[in-house]
This record gives structure tokens, C-alpha cells and sequence, in this order.
């Protein structure tokens, strides 16, 4: 128990108690409720005017004022606000919330304690703790302010708890000595400039569980601030300390901002359940070299990745509709992109000074080339416009001094900007009709097409053959003539063939024509379809020997249709099979193919008697019983030769007709029997 050692009567200073505690320094409280009490400074409404605590403070989980035990249970916003002298803090368990600005500027500080009671933690509790090296959310904590830990430059290890949902605005903006952090797997949204300017953080893997990341994200870059009189250069007497490459944001008579741009470095996994990716978010990232956008993002906003030196491959999403104004502006080191069919326009400056861009595939939905989309892609020396695009905005394609010709897809050509294809290796740009261009040719700063010749055969564009059948279980199509990729020069002859499978016929292609194997001449991309017709087949059937005995049945059907056909015994003879083996009588069968079903008859002269066969076969009360053949077949037949019972059992069969029947067992003479009801 730590009782107050002074008491104060006005709240003028904003507390009502002070205690020594047990560490040594003096804190001031002030009562929440009868039972609990917060932990404030000396004067909150001028924290840098108040007394100071020093060393390693350990806060008390109790107090006493006036023989009334208090729990302490918060710390006010500024209660330690630029208490500079303070090495360490341990928060007792009894606290659950941390006020903003309650430890900002504590400039000393090299470690602090947060217990798991602690379930929210206010925006600025911990900015500008520059000597702060490491620090761990407990699981406890759920809400974290902006910029809780902002400016804590020596801070180089953060884990953040599994309560924490929302990494807000700015928590770890300006970090710069951060090289490592774990996000738990139930953050959800990375805020705006949560990670900007931590200039040493090597990796960061985003764990599946976040759908959006903010503006300014991960912008890596350091901010070092000047304030001062303009003196001689107007950015005064700065040190760059080392700093290579950078940029200056702005002056103005008091203030002067430096801006290096030092680059975030290592690799970035952005996981597929990201559906936005802000302004700026990984912009300035100079060792970022590779990127690659799940389907699940829509939107990359704009400056998402510019500036990104040593990134030289990007793979966008089939999802993304929208990729922002400057987008990958200067990112000198990327080499190819592929715009997909999702995204229908691409905004202006958007691959600006990307000066290692070689190709681009730009998709078949996008209607709009903002202006100066590519200008200065000086490694750029060819590109395809496609058919969709209606519009070319202003310095599009200017400075680009390898371009040499445009491939222009458009029956009509395009809405030029001025000056849209200024300072290119040629002024060439080849409408494309079929496989002959109109030859055009635009000045430097005109915004109209002129036709310097006609009808120039160009045949340079790869065409695509694409086949397919209106019913794969029927058939299929390929080409049997050219490359295996189906890809082939403009103005070449490849063949094709439709392959029908058993049962079905070819019967013409998409366009009417039954040619097969069909040679073609290729003018454009094209598409053809197989279709095929079903077959039909007969099934015949026959007999044997006309004498012993007839058939019916058989027709002329579809391929897999069914039909009935039967055997007829005459007097004296009786069905044994068909010429397949099969004894069913009558029997039903699946069309695959023409075919003869053929009827085999047996005579029944030289019949023995029952009685002079040493196997018993006789008939009692409609059932034929057969005694002494164990382990032989036995078949019974009608009259006319069908087969009405087979066993490999001795014993009665089941209940018969009257009448006579044929009693076979094994290979012995058939014997009669006759079944009297």
C-alpha cells in the first residue's frame, strides 16, 4: 500500500494527489471513481512545466489517499510527456488504458513494459521515444491510436498482439531503425503511413487476413526537418550526412523540409485477399524488386509504387480496373508490363520515365491513354495499340526515343493529344487493316494523322488461331499444319482439321464451309468451330438354318439408340445362342456400329427318355426337378427354343407354364419333360 505523501485542494494544476512510490519518483493522480484512480502529470495543460521523473519507474497497481485505497487503473494523456530522463517503464496489470501523448518525447526511454491488462492504447503514447529499441502489444490490447509509436528511431523489433485488428495511421511512421516487425494474422487494414519512412525495415510479410493497404503505407523514405532563417542557399546549412539520392518538398520563409528518399529495401508480399493498395503505399521502395498483384486487388492508387529504383517486374491481377495517376512513375529498372483486359484506361503519367520499359502489352478493354502515360520510356521501340482505344492523350508516347513504329489497331484511328508521339525515333504509325497498313505520319505537335502512303504490306503482327468444337464428346479441332502454339505470321497459310470420334461425323465450321482438312489464309486473329453430326448404323439379324428356325427384330437407328431382337426355334429344334456367345433370347442391344446378329438352333431328334438317363429329370406339381447333376449347368427351353431357366444347382425350378421344355445338363442329349399344372 503507498499512501500520498501531499495532497492538493485545487485542481488548478489538473491533479488532486502526488505519492512517492516505491521506485522513487513522484507521480500525480487524480480519481476516476471511489475505487480507481489515473496516473497525470503535474500540469497537463503544460506537460514541458512540470516536474519530470526520472531513472527506471515502476508504476504502483495501488495508492492510498486519506486511508482510501485506490486502483490504478490509466494513464492520462501527457502524464509523462517529455519526461526525457526516464530509462525504463514498467506498467502495473491493474492498468487497462494508456492516454495519448502519455509517454511522447520521453527521449530516454529505452524499454517499457505494456501488461496484457492493457486493452487500448491512445494515438502519440510512445512518439518520438528515440532511444526505445523494442516493444511488444500484448494480446489484450485492441485499439491502437495514430501514430502510437511514431519517430522512435532506435526502435528495431515490434510484435504486435493477436487483438490488435487495425494497424492505424502513421503507428510507425518515421521508424527508421525498424528492421523487423510480426503482424498477427488478425489485422485486417494497414493504415495510412503505418510503416512510411522506416528506411530499415528488410521484410514484411502482410498476413492473409488484410483486405486494404493505406496511402503512404510503406513510402520509404526519412524526413529530416530544418527550421530556420533562409540563409544564403534557401535550404540552409544541411548536412546530407551520406545521403545519395533525394528530393525537396517545399520552403517557405520559417521552415524548411528536407526530404532524403532512402527506400524501405527487401521484399513486400502482398496476399490475395487485398482489394486496394492506396496512394503512395510502397512508393520510394528502392530495393523493391519485384511485385506481385493478387486477383483479389481492383484498385492500385496513385504513386503506389513510383519511384521504385531496382523494381523490374510487376504482374497485375485480372482484377484490377484502376491503376492510379503516376502509378509506377519512374521506376527505372522495370522492363515489361502487361496491362490486363479488366482495366479500361490507364491514367496519365502512370509508366512516366520508366526508362528500361521495352514492351508493353496494353489489354483489349482500355478506351483511354491518359496523357503523358509513358513519356520518356526511351527503351521503349514498339507497341500495339488495340482496337478498343479511342483516345491518345497529349505527350502519350513523347520522348520516347527508341520507338520506332506503332502498331495501331483501330479501324478509326485514335483522338490524338498534341504533341502525343513528339520526339520518337520515326513519326511511323501503321494502321492496321487486315494485314496491309495504312502508313501514317504525325508531326511533333500536331494532333492529326496525315497519310504519307498507302497499302504498304507489313506482314509483322503475330496472328492466333483458336479452335474448338461445339461438343468435345463429339469431336475436336487442331491445326495439323503450323505451329504447335497456334500463333503464326501475318499473311501465312495454316491448316486445320476436324477430328470426329467414333460415332460422329464433321459437318461443317462456324462460317458454313465443310472443307476438311481446310487450308486458310491468315489476315487477322481468327476462331473457328467444329461441328459434328451422329452417326447411324444398322443392326441385322439372321438365322443359322431357315428349317431350324427365324429371327425378327433389327433396325436402322442413331449411334447408342437400342434396339430388340429374338430368336424363333422351329418344330424339332430350340435356341442355343447368338453368334457373339450371347444366349439371350430375346435380347437387347446399344447401336455402335453396322453389325449381323446371327441365330444358332439345335436339334431335338434323339431326345432320351427320362427314365434311361442315369440323372433323374422329371416334373412335379409345374416345377421341373433335376437330381443326381451336381456341379452341371442345366438350361431349360420352351417349345419354340427359348431359354426359360439356367442353373448349375440340383433341384426344383421355379414354377412353369404347362407345356413341354428341353432339359439340358452339360454336354449331355437334351431331354423332354413335360409339365403338367
Amino acid at each position: 500500500m503507498i499512501a500520498a505523501c501531499m495532497a492538493i485542494g485545487s485542481t488548478a494544476n489538473a491533479y488532486e494527489f502526488s505519492v512517492v512510490v516505491p521506485s522513487g519518483q513522484t507521480l500525480f493522480f487524480n480519481r476516476i471513481s471511489s475505487s480507481t484512480v489515473e496516473v497525470t502529470s503535474e500540469n497537463t495543460n503544460y506537460p514541458y512545466y512540470t516536474t519530470h521523473p526520472t531513472g527506471d519507474l515502476v508504476i504502483p497497481s495501488t495508492v492510498t489517499f486519506y486511508d482510501v485505497e485506490f486502483n490504478v487503473t490509466s494513464i492520462s494523456h501527457n502524464a509523462f510527456d517529455g519526461c526525457s530522463g526516464l530509462t525504463s517503464v514498467t506498467i502495473p496489470t491493474s492498468v487497462t488504458w494508456i492516454g495519448w501523448e502519455a509517454f511522447a518525447f520521453c527521449s530516454g526511454l529505452t524499454s517499457v513494459t505494456i501488461p496484457n491488462s492493457v486493452t487500448s492504447i491512445s494515438d502519440n503514447a510512445f512518439s518520438y521515444c528515440s532511444s526505445l529499441t523494442a516493444v511488444t502489444i500484448p494480446n489484450s490490447v485492441t485499439s491502437m491510436g495514430d501514430e502510437t509509436f511514431s519517430h522512435c528511431t532506435a526502435l528495431n523489433s515490434v510484435t504486435i498482439g493477436s487483438g490488435v485488428t487495425s494497424i492505424g495511421s502513421g503507428v510507425f511512421y518515421g521508424c527508421s531503425g525498424l528492421t523487423s516487425i510480426i503482424i498477427s494474422n488478425n489485422i485486417t487494414s494497414i493504415g495510412s503511413s503505418a510503416f512510411k519512412g522506416c528506411g530499415s525495415l528488410g521484410s514484411v510479410t502482410i498476413p492473409n487476413s488484410v483486405i486494404s493497404i493505406g496511402s503512404n503505407a510503406f513510402f520509404g523514405v526519412r524526413h529530416i526537418e530544418y527550421y530556420g532563417s533562409a540563409t544564403g542557399s534557401p535550404w540552409g546549412a544541411i548536412s546530407m550526412n551520406g545521403v545519395t539520392e533525394g528530393d525537396f518538398a517545399y520552403s517557405d520563409a520559417t521552415k524548411h523540409n528536407l526530404i532524403a528518399y532512402l527506400g524501405t529495401g527487401g521484399a513486400v508480399t502482398i496476399p490475395n485477399n487485398v482489394n486496394t493498395i492506396g496512394s503512395y503505399a510502397f512508393s520510394y521502395c528502392n530495393s523493391l524488386v519485384s511485385v506481385n498483384i493478387p486477383d483479389s486487388v481492383t484498385e492500385i492508387g496513385s504513386y503506389a509504387f513510383a519511384y521504385c529504383s531496382a523494381l523490374t517486374s510487376v504482374t497485375l491481377g485480372s482484377s484490377v480496373t484502376s491503376i492510379g495517376v503516376m502509378a509506377f512513375r519512374n521506376c527505372s529498372s522495370l522492363i515489361s508490363i502487361t496491362i490486363p483486359n479488366s482495366v479500361t484506361s490507364i491514367y496519365n503519367y502512370v509508366f512516366d520515365s520508366c526508362i528500361s520499359l521495352t514492351t508493353v502489352t496494353i489489354g483489349d478493354s482500355v478506351t483511354r491513354i491518359g496523357n503523358n502515360a509513358f513519356l520518356d520510356c526511351s527503351g521503349l521501340t514498339s507497341v500495339i495499340i488495340p482496337n478498343s482505344v479511342t483516345t491518345i492523350g497529349e505527350y502519350a508516347f513523347s520522348g520516347c526515343r527508341s520507338l520506332d513504329t506503332v502498331y495501331m489497331m483501330p479501324s478509326i484511328p485514335p483522338i490524338l493529344g498534341n504533341y502525343a508521339f513528339a520526339n520518337n525515333a520515326s513519326g511511323r504509325v501503321f494502321m492496321l487493316n487486315g494485314c496491309s497498313y495504312n502508313y501514317y505520319y504525325t508531326t511533333s505537335s500536331s494532333n492529326r494523322w496525315y497519310t504519307y502512303r498507302d497499302c504498304l504490306r507489313h506482314p509483322l503482327i503475330d496472328i492466333s488461331v483458336n479452335l474448338s468444337s461445339s461438343d468435345t464428346i463429339r469431336g475436336a479441332a487442331d491445326v495439323v499444319l503450323g505451329p504447335s502454339d497456334r500463333i503464326v505470321r501475318c499473311d501465312s497459310t495454316s491448316v486445320i482439321q476436324a477430328i470426329a470420334n467414333h460415332g460422329y461425323h464433321f459437318t461443317q465450321w462456324n462460317d458454313g464451309v465443310t472443307d476438311n482438312p481446310r487450308t486458310i489464309a491468315l489476315t487477322q486473329d481468327t476462331s473457328f468451330t467444329a461441328f459434328f453430326g451422329i452417326n447411324t448404323y444398322t443392326v441385322s439379324v439372321q438365322s443359322s438354318d431357315t428349317v431350324r428356325g427365324s429371327v425378327t427384330g433389327g433396325a436402322t437407328t442413331e449411334y447408342l439408340d437400342t434396339t430388340t431382337i429374338s430368336a424363333t426355334a422351329n418344330y424339332g429344334f430350340y435356341f442355343t445362342q447368338w453368334n457373339d456367345g450371347n444366349t439371350d433370347n430375346p435380347r437387347t442391344v446399344q447401336v455402335t456400329d453396322d453389325v449381323t446378329y446371327t441365330a444358332y438352333f439345335e436339334s431335338t431328334q434323339g431326345i432320351e427318355d427320362i427314365d434311361a438317363a442315369e440323372i433323374k429329370i422329371y416334373a412335379t406339381e409345374g416345377r421341373i426337378v433335376v437330381e443326381g447333376a451336381e456341379g452341371m449347368e442345366m438350361s431349360v427351353f420352351d417349345q419354340i427354343g427359348r431359354e426359360v431357366m439356367k442353373s448349375t444347382q440340383n433341384g426344383d425350378s421355379s414354377l412353369l407354364p404347362a407345356g413341354v421344355y428341353l432339359v439340358k445338363v452339360g454336354a449331355l442329349p437334351a431331354k423332354k419333360v413335360v409339365v403338367v399344372r
